[in-house]
């Protein structure tokens, strides 16, 4: 790919511009010569020379066509180069219209990222990084759109640490919406909650739980297996009245849900 496409093009137009003048005065002189040659076939009397004129008449005829063909040709690449430029306005006056409607949208991403470093200070008392922005490059594809996110903690790589992450950015997003008082209310995390860091997801569950309860509004729901959070922390929840079902696998799965073993 050409690195700037519409100089290529405006000199590549020059060039032909140029090339067509130059085909203009051929055509030019072409049919100077014509036009002598069809004084001399009239005018003369010589029977001789007629078969030679009509083939000197029909070689530059042929000349002719050729430069016509030409010159439309170039006139055909000047359309397709005005709609090219044309096509990269539009492009780009629409891309300076999704960048203002995002901009509008400063406060929400601020208090989202606000709420994604409060999330992992209470988990893990470090700082996190989530960052939007709007790529306005109009020469490239983001695989989000037009809308960059960059969300990072220190030792992401972890699984419990990357588990975390992903549910703290869920959950920057849910209370954002609380505060918005907008979309649904609602957040549910299915599933185990990766069984590292247990002291990391009590504090998260218990900042989210006082976060709601201070707003009044908000139901957060999550599933998590007993070893995934410290004695301590899971007898808190239980004095808390948090925990909405208690299963037990032990005693030959006598209290597993519905009484069932799958």
């Amino acid at each position: 790919m050409l690195e700037n496409r519409g100089d290529y093009f405006k000199e590549r137009i020059k060039e032909l511009e140029k090339e067509a003048e130059h085909l203009q005065m051929q055509k030019q002189e072409i049919k100077e010569i014509i036009t002598l040659s069809t004084r001399i076939f009239q005018n003369t009397q010589i029977v001789d020379d007629i078969h030679n004129i009509n083939e000197q008449l029909n070689i530059e005829y042929l000349r002719l066509a050729d430069v016509k063909m030409k010159i439309e040709k170039y006139n055909e690449i000047n359309d397709l180069t005005k709609q090219s430029n044309e096509k990269g306005k539009e492009i780009l006056e629409k891309t300076i219209e999704y960048e203002a409607e995002y901009n509008q949208y400063s406060e929400n991403i601020e208090n989202i990222e606000t709420h994604f470093q409060n999330l992992v200070q209470a988990a893990y008392g470090e700082d996190g990084v989530l960052n939007y922005s709007y790529e306005n490059d109009v020469k490239k594809r983001s695989s989000t759109g037009r809308i960059k996110i960059c969300c990072q903690i220190a030792d992401e790589n972890s699984h419990g640490r990357l588990y975390m992450k992903i549910n703290m950015f869920d959950l920057a997003l849910f209370l954002n919406r609380i505060d918005n008082n907008t979309g649904c209310d609602l957040l549910i995390h299915d599933g185990s909650y990766c069984k590292p860091n247990p002291g990391a997801k009590a504090k998260v569950v218990n900042y989210v739980d006082n976060y709601l309860k201070d707003a009044e509004k908000g139901q957060y729901f999550i599933t998590i297996n007993k070893s995934e959070v410290e004695e301590t922390d899971l007898e808190d929840f239980r004095k808390k009245k948090m925990i909405v079902a208690e299963f037990d696998r032990e005693h030959g799965d006598e209290h597993r849900f519905f009484g069932c073993k799958y």
